[in-house]
């Protein structure tokens, strides 16, 4: 039996090193992508209104844009989700009534960006640690890509009662660009490049 009993030892020392083996299977493969705001959500808003646009573009591993670049039959299809102020996932409101997110939670990628304008936090972050981080991730992807979730600033979300003392008392001129009606996100993007951030800065131009 001393044979048997030397061949078991080393698969005994082996044993160890064969869950890393077996993870190497199910880590990503394929072409790395990079998601990267052209227009970040906004830090402040209020529950169940719909967010201010906001945009991603995809890049390569080169770092240029990723214009749809796998031959492939499947899209690439993005999807938010929220963190809590503490950094874990939170799809339920605090009370489970319902669904964090509502409108238009995910979008498709076409030529190289994607943009989500209808998308609604239902209820207010100070039940959520004080403040949301809106991720973004890969809801389904070509076969050839891989693509990292992305995350935004923290988001205070107001009670829904806020939004109407906030019209009355007009935009302020620190508020974001995209608050403006009617301004595209391509448009926005491009006076962000040039630092114009703050309503009272595109009022100065």
């Amino acid at each position: 039996g001393s044979p048997a009993s030397s061949r078991g030892r080393p698969s005994l020392l082996e044993s160890p090193s064969s869950p890393s083996s077996s993870s190497v299977d199910s880590e990503p493969t394929g072409t790395p992508l990079t998601l990267v705001f052209d227009t970040p959500p906004t830090t402040s808003w209020y529950e169940n209104r719909a967010l201010p646009i906001f945009a991603v573009s995809v890049h390569g591993p080169d770092g240029k844009p990723w214009l749809d670049g796998c031959e492939d039959d499947r899209p690439l299809v993005l999807a938010v989700t929220l963190r809590n102020g503490r950094g874990h996932p939170e799809g339920q409101r605090a009370n489970g009534d319902g669904p964090l997110l509502g409108g238009v939670t995910i979008a498709t990628v076409e030529n190289g960006t994607a943009s989500w304008e209808e998308l609604k936090i239902c209820e207010a972050s100070s039940k959520h640690y004080k403040a949301f981080s809106i991720c973004i991730s890969a809801q389904e992807q070509p076969s050839g890509a891989h693509v990292s979730e992305l995350r935004s600033a923290p988001l205070t979300v107001q009670v829904g009662r806020m939004w109407s003392k906030r019209r009355k008392s007009e935009v302020d001129e620190s508020d974001s660009i995209n608050q403006i009606p009617g301004m595209g996100a391509a448009y926005i993007s491009r006076l962000q490049l040039q630092g114009v951030i703050t309503i009272g800065q595109f009022a100065a131009l």
